[in-house]
């Protein structure tokens, strides 16, 4: 079972991160915040050309999509905006190792 967890950025602002593995440390991450933080000028668009390992996860009240990393560095390289490197590196490394942490600190049922 996959766990979300919420993580913070200055630029990028609230986004989820699914931990679906702790042995592998596979992780997935929220797409709209991405996208719309790297300004692709039509999101669905970028959505559809670019992310091809998207899964939809139900949270509380809704349901959210998903994408892998490799849709993360695709969406990164396909972007022209200088933060776009710094956003990728954050989400590959930081949020991802942050995620896993917090994924590990919670109690097993």
């Amino acid at each position: 079972m996959a766990t979300l967890i919420e993580l913070e950025h200055s630029f990028l602002g609230k986004v989820r991160v699914a931990v679906m593995s702790l042995q592998s440390g596979e992780v997935y991450y929220e797409a709209e915040p991405i996208i719309k933080a790297l300004d692709f000028p039509d999101h669905e668009k970028a959505f559809a050309r670019l992310c091809l390992g998207s899964i939809r996860m139900e949270s509380l009240d809704d349901y959210v999509v998903m994408i892998s990393a490799s849709d993360v560095r695709r969406l990164v390289s396909h972007c022209f905006d200088l933060a776009a490197e710094h956003l990728g590196r954050w989400l590959m490394e930081d949020a991802r190792r942050e995620a896993l942490h917090r994924a590990r600190q919670l109690p097993l049922f």
